[in-house]
Formats: C-alpha cells, structure tokens, sequence
C-alpha cells in the first residue's frame, strides 16, 4: 500500500461538484435534470453552513501541484435522549477508487474522530452497506465494531 499525502479540511461551496461526484461514486443518486441539481446542491450548501454538520474533504496534490478532491466524510452531530453530550453520526464517507487504500479514508477517521473528540461525543457511528465487505473490515481495523442492524423503508413505495 503506498501512502500518499492527504490534506483533511472543511468543505466549502466550491467544492459542491467534486462532493456530488463522491457521493455517486458511492451509489448516492444522480440528479436526474438541472432541477435536481439545483436542489442537491442547495441541501450540501445547508449541510456546509449548519452549525452541528459538515462535511470533511480529503484533498491531494498532483504533479502539477494542482489539488483534487479524492473523499469526504458528512458528519451530523446528533442529540440523544440519553446522553448528556452528542454522538457523531458519519452518514456518508467515501475515497475515490483510485485511491482506495493509500490511507486516505483513515486520514478522513482520523479527522472524524478528531471532531468527535473536540465536541465531547460519546461515540462515532456510520453504517455500512451489507455488499460492502471491504469498507467493514477497514472500519472494524481502525476500532469499529458492528452493533445494531439498519432498516429502511422508501416512503415512495408505500
């Protein structure tokens, strides 16, 4: 595995594009029309301005010394009726396949953990697709261990 240089920073605006082509990547949907768009980007725009979310990009620089935008993590800091300090929730982390295991999606736990740790959280959760084996034995090597099943229902179905 070669390591490369990875720099962890808060999103901006700018960096909308290169988010929404992530989050395809990682089996989000596609806008479908212009409208669409304009509606994804505005929900990353609130995501980025929000007080108790972000999102975390992983930027490298190429030979050119130009930077690219190779993963992100969104993290929501979530209240529960339970604690008295808030859990992270990280609903979305992903590195661009080609740049998968070249540390840059521990670099972007490490800033996640980081996060939680400067806000007092109790604990980081993510979830996992069931077909992605890969992702969870990285998360169970960097200290998560599976704990609970997830269960959804499209209310478009109903």
């Amino acid at each position: 595995m070669k390591i490369i240089t990875t720099q962890i920073r808060q999103a901006n605006n700018q960096d909308i594009g290169d988010i929404m082509e992530l989050l395809v990547e990682l089996g989000r949907p596609k806008p479908v029309n212009k409208l669409e768009e304009a509606k994804f980007r505005k929900v990353i725009r609130n995501h980025i301005a929000h007080k108790d979310k972000d999102i975390l990009v992983a930027v490298v620089a190429d030979s050119n010394k130009s930077k690219t935008i190779v993963g992100m993590a969104s993290v929501v800091l979530v209240s529960r009726l339970n604690h008295a300090t808030p859990e992270l929730w990280i609903p979305e982390l992903v590195v661009h396949s080609d740049y998968r295991n070249k540390g840059v999606g521990r670099k972007l736990i490490e800033a996640c953990i980081s996060k939680a740790g400067k806000n007092r959280c109790f604990r980081i959760r993510l979830e996992s697709g069931n077909e992605r084996k890969a992702s969870h034995a990285f998360y169970a090597k960097l200290g998560f261990e599976q704990y609970a099943l997830s269960f959804k229902n499209h209310l478009s179905k109903i």
